[in-house]
């Protein structure tokens, strides 16, 4: 979730475009990073696990060359942090997908993209990745309609998203546990792994971990003089130290030292 990347430095900057109706089937949200040209940059910014796949777009100044490059990437769903580097990065714009979207409109298994970074050339059919070259020199504003006009390609020639993953995307609660949602989807516990891995990219045990997470740190970034303790019992967690277990997994660090992050 990049509201909640490196802490939330820089979220207030974010602009979030809500998905066109069309869209609203695979695309969660779009958003535009555009930071000052030039400006001082975290290099490292850690980015938060999550429990959906991106197509992110970047533009960026290549410091052997000295010129302007971009990249369009499918990120898959992400079991733990990644430290990207920013450095000089001029603006970001992405689309948060839905849970189930991958192997809708590219074809391939949700696990072949997880925790990774592909160019969407590679993976794209032939007439949608023509739209790539329109994304070169423009603003970012133009980039989002782009990439909108993108998504729908690749919805006309995809199919439709798995029902059950379409279900978690919006109904699945962390404080139910993995074999109480299983029966719900009416997935076996043989058949769940499978099924998990090529829908989500993730097992629905770190499925949920991973949304808890972010509830965690969403309620932090709003209710900062709450104590931690306060914030695992609102969330979701056993206790205060379930929350820092959960947190040293999956940030790499205790909350605390996360937080530390935006200052």
């Amino acid at each position: 979730m990049v509201t909640l990347d490196q802490a939330g430095f820089h979220r207030a900057t974010v602009a979030i475009l809500p998905a066109p109706a069309p869209l609203r089937d695979v695309v969660d949200f779009l958003w535009i990073d555009e930071r000052p040209r030039f400006a001082v940059q975290h290099r490292h910014w850690r980015v938060v696990p999550d429990d959906a796949p991106h197509l992110i777009y970047y533009r960026y100044v290549d410091g052997h060359a000295g010129s302007e490059r971009h990249r369009l990437n499918v990120v898959g769903a992400r079991a733990r942090y990644a430290d990207v580097d920013c450095t000089g990065r001029l603006f970001t714009v992405g689309v948060r997908l839905r849970p189930g979207a991958v192997p809708a409109l590219f074809r391939v298994a949700a696990h072949e993209v997880t925790d990774r970074s592909v160019p969407a050339a590679l993976i794209a059919s032939r007439p949608v990745r023509a739209l790539l070259s329109r994304l070169d020199g423009d603003a970012p504003a133009d980039v989002a309609r782009h990439l909108t006009s993108f998504m729908t390609g690749l919805v006309a020639e995809g199919r439709p998203v798995d029902e059950r993953a379409a279900w978690l995307a919006t109904h699945a609660s962390t404080r139910r546990s993995v074999h109480q949602l299983a029966g719900t989807l009416g997935v076996g516990d043989r058949a769940l792994r499978n099924w998990s891995a090529t829908h989500l990219g993730l097992g629905l045990k770190r499925f949920l971990s991973v949304r808890r997470l972010h509830a965690a740190l969403r309620t932090r970034l709003e209710r900062p003089t709450a104590t931690w303790s306060q914030i695992a019992a609102a969330t979701g967690f056993a206790d205060q130290p379930h929350l820092v277990r959960e947190c040293r997994a999956m940030l790499g660090e205790s909350p605390g030292t996360f937080f530390g992050r935006a200052s």
